[in-house]
């Protein structure tokens, strides 16, 4: 999840010519995850004289006012007042630059499975006769192991009950 930044300014549709008027501009991570080093320029027409904000801009030109925000948790706002009036009838446009740091971090387990097997077999047994053998398999280790086939060869001259002399037997996962 990589971070968004919403940006909302508000400010009236018409002021009145040397009268001080306020807008804001609302800086919103929609994230869930932080953003760092939030720095908002806003960009000031010549027509527009500055009189204060809250927060206090840490830059000031006759072009621009820029805030450093720093850091924004995650689904936070930070809202900025400004305050100025117009200097002439021309229109006011302005435009708002944000830009910020993300840093996405994640964590991955690490585990150690380990498996045992023991063989169980007769002690003795005759010969042609059918001998049972029973695997146990077990994972004392941490995580799981996907897919686990038991495979070993008879010894010469032992066949199982279908003829081959290798014993393949699927153990699923552990």
């Amino acid at each position: 999840d990589t971070s968004v930044v919403k940006v909302l300014k508000a400010w009236p549709k018409e002021v009145q010519l040397n009268r001080t008027f306020d807008y804001t501009i609302t800086v919103t991570n929609l994230a869930a995850n932080p953003i760092e080093d939030v720095v908002v320029e806003d960009q000031i027409p010549a027509s527009y004289r500055f009189g204060k904000a809250s927060p206090s801009p840490r830059t000031t030109t006759q072009n621009s006012l820029e805030w450093n925000l720093g850091k924004m948790k995650a689904n936070s706002s930070r809202i900025i007042t400004i305050s100025g009036r117009p200097t002439s009838t021309a229109s006011l446009s302005q435009c708002v630059n944000v830009t910020f740091r993300t840093q996405v971090c994640s964590t991955i387990k690490v585990v150690a499975p380990r498996l045992k097997l023991v063989q169980i077999a007769p002690s003795s047994a005759l010969v042609c006769d059918t001998i049972p053998l029973k695997y146990v398999i077990t994972n004392p280790g941490t995580g799981h192991v996907r897919g686990v086939t038991i495979t070993g060869s008879l010894p010469p001259g032992l066949r199982t009950t279908g003829g081959q002399s290798k014993v393949v037997v699927p153990a699923g996962d552990l």
